[in-house]
C-alpha cells in the first residue's frame, strides 16, 4: 500500500482526534504497515542529543499510541554526518523498504539532502533537529 504525504497526514490527524476518545480494549493490529525511518547520528558529535535514544523514543511513542489499526515498524540508520550517505539511506528506505515517513536528522547538511530526496519521492519528512533556515 502506497501512502501519499497528504494521506499520511490526514490519517495522523484523524488518529490524533480519535485519541481523545476513551480507550477500549486493545486489539491486535492487522491493518496496513507504516514504516517510520529514524535517521540519526549514531557515532559522531550529535549522538548524545539524538542518536540511539531517538529511535527508542519513537518506538515508545508508537507503543503508547497503540497504532490504531496500523502495524508500525521503526527503522534506524546512521547518516555519519555525510549528506550523500543520508540521502542514499533515505532513497533506499523509500524505494526498497517502503518507508512512509523519515524523521530525525540533527545535521543541517544531511537534513537538506534528505529533504530533497523526500520531496522528489513524495514522502513525509519531519525535521526534528536541524536548524537551517532553508528547512524552516
Amino acid at each position: 500500500m502506497n501512502l501519499t504525504r497528504r494521506g499520511l497526514l490526514g490519517t495522523a490527524a484523524a488518529t490524533a482526534a480519535a485519541t481523545t476518545l476513551p480507550l477500549g480494549r486493545a486489539r491486535a493490529a492487522s491493518g496496513p504497515t507504516i514504516k517510520i525511518g529514524v535517521l540519526q547520528d549514531l557515532s559522531g558529535p550529535y549522538k548524545d542529543d539524538g542518536g540511539p535514544g531517538t529511535a527508542a523514543c519513537v518506538r515508545q511513542a508508537v507503543q503508547e499510541f497503540g497504532a490504531k489499526g496500523f502495524n508500525v515498524e521503526v527503522l534506524m540508520a546512521d547518516h555519519q554526518n555525510k549528506p550523500d550517505i543520508g540521502a542514499g539511506i533515505a532513497r533506499q528506505w523509500i524505494d526498497r523498504d517502503g518507508v512512509t515517513m523519515i524523521g530525525g536528522v540533527s545535521n543541517s547538511g544531511v537534513a537538506l539532502a534528505v529533504n530533497n530526496v523526500c520531496r522528489e519521492k513524495n514522502t513525509v519528512y519531519v525535521n526534528t533537529g536541524a536548524g537551517t533556515d532553508d528547512l524552516t
